[in-house]
């Protein structure tokens, strides 16, 4: 006599094991989603930050002896407009690569899309403009004339660019006049630190000499030597540059010996 067979249940199959492995595939488009409303949005932060700072310009009461004129009211509102017109706009303004046929355009088009970017950064900074103004135009914390108001400072700008010929040179002259001198020093001790430092990198004796003077003067630093320069130089513009000179010589020469130390010769 046999035995009846058992046959062991059948499960249904369900379809919950697709529909899982379809959510989960769908897991990562949807946090992209959201992170591209994130950047969307953060593009506005300037704006609300600039509103916040210029409503506090306008309602908490000056308590240093000072006047608003204005000027920081202005340039809030302008931060405000261009942000929520790059916010409005952001997504026609892509990196583009510059040729020589489209360098214009794509100069314009990069430097939106950097602005596009850089909005949260531009919203911190106007919080900490906000916080300056607290400081020292608002609750005088830091009183004046030492800590003026972001006011005082920018009305102080305007002032500066605007007396050009009354008798003074103006703020464009004097950024002119030291972006010269700047780049005659940078330009001088490049100059010279790239000669020294091939010269005693490459050759055995000049580095022989070289060396304990770099380790003798290298250390000291420029401001040291302004009365020296003041004494050795018969101008001003000479005595400057002779310092900036001075500044960049030293770390030049060193990466420039470093770098021709460490390079192979060739033998013939």
């Amino acid at each position: 006599m046999q035995s009846p067979v058992i046959e062991p249940p059948v499960t249904a199959v369900t379809p919950s094991t697709p529909l899982t492995d379809a959510q989960g595939d769908n897991a990562p488009l949807a946090r992209h989603h959201s992170r591209s409303k994130l950047a969307l949005l953060a593009t506005f932060v300037p704006v609300l930050t600039a509103g916040v700072a210029l409503t506090v310009h306008r309602l908490v009461p000056n308590k240093q002896n000072a006047d608003s004129s204005g000027v920081y009211a202005r340039v809030l509102v302008g931060v405000m407009i261009a942000f929520a017109l790059l916010g409005l706009t952001q997504r026609f303004w892509r990196r583009m690569k510059p040729t020589r046929w489209n360098f214009p355009v794509a100069a314009v088009f990069n430097l939106l899309h950097w602005a596009v970017s850089a909005a949260p950064i531009v919203g911190a900074g106007m919080l900490l403009l906000c916080a300056w103004d607290l400081i020292t135009l608002k609750f005088n914390l830091m009183p004046l004339p030492y800590f003026p108001g972001p006011d005082g400072v920018l009305q102080t700008l305007v002032d500066d660019w605007q007396s050009a010929g009354q008798g003074q040179p103006g703020l464009a002259q004097c950024m002119v006049q030291s972006l010269i001198l700047l780049m005659t020093g940078y330009l001088t001790g490049s100059v010279l630190g790239i000669i020294c430092g091939v010269l005693i990198g490459w050759f055995a004796p000049v580095r022989y000499w070289g060396m304990p003077v770099l380790k003798l003067i290298g250390p000291i630093p420029a401001t040291a030597l302004i009365p020296m320069a003041l004494m050795l130089f018969p101008s001003p513009m000479l005595s400057a540059v002779s310092l900036i000179a001075m500044a960049v010589w030293f770390p030049v020469t060193m990466l420039t010996l470093s770098g021709v130390s460490n390079t192979p010769r060739l033998v013939p």
